[in-house]
């Protein structure tokens, strides 16, 4: 990579080639951080809706307490 980025440097070679072999990892690894995203909210929500009422209660003190010790 340093070798490739000297060669672009002195003017030897484009960044064209560069962009043409670099957008089809930058697209691969967007579509997985999508997927990656979508299937930890899903995840997130199923938790939160199998919670139970005394789960959600504690959850919302151990916030509520939280928020208290970083306002002080």
């Amino acid at each position: 990579m340093a070798h490739a980025i000297r060669l672009h440097a002195v003017g030897v070679v484009s960044s064209g080639p560069f962009w043409a072999a670099a957008i089809p990892f930058l697209i691969t690894l967007g579509v997985l951080s999508l997927l990656v995203a979508t299937l930890s909210t899903i995840g997130i929500f199923l938790r939160l809706r199998t919670a139970s009422l005394s789960e959600i209660q504690l959850r919302l003190a151990a916030l509520e307490n939280l928020l208290l010790e970083r306002g002080h």
